[in-house]
């Protein structure tokens, strides 16, 4: 049996940025202009590090990846990305829907801000350290 868990999430501040303007389509159904609009619709658009863009001059210390990560570190500092309280974790419509059902499962897709590339993030962002498998290479 999978060991599902819950975690808090990280969500934006409604107070400081306009949900509208930040969020996105998944990484893999953004187009080239759509990345563009994005860009152009917030500087805390989600793009900047879902699917940053890469530049001419990139390299092993600037990069895709090192600036996704000094958005993410400097949007949780200024409170743009706040993590919910201990006990809102993610598992909560999960928990209410299995309530509803009586305790039958469906198969169930809970979304949520890439986790993995959360941690990858913040493990870059608080000590430099790059998660093995991930490659940081200039194009």
């Amino acid at each position: 049996m999978a060991d599902i868990q819950s975690f808090s999430a990280l969500r934006y501040d409604p107070r400081q940025v306009s949900l509208a303007q930040v969020v996105t389509q998944p990484y893999d159904k953004i187009t080239p202009a759509m990345q563009e609009r994005y860009y152009a619709a917030s500087p805390h658009n989600l793009v900047r590090i879902i699917l940053g863009r890469r530049e001419k001059t990139d390299n092993a210390e600037n990069n895709v990846y090192s600036r996704a990560a000094a958005y993410f570190g400097d949007w949780r500092k200024r409170g743009i990305l706040r993590q919910d309280p201990i006990g809102q974790e993610m598992m909560d419509p999960f928990r209410e829907r299995v309530l509803r059902n009586r305790g039958r499962l469906r198969k169930t897709t809970i979304v949520a801000l890439a986790r993995k590339l959360l941690v990858a993030l913040w493990k870059y962002v608080t000590t430099g350290v790059v998660i093995e498998g991930a490659t940081m290479k200039a194009h």
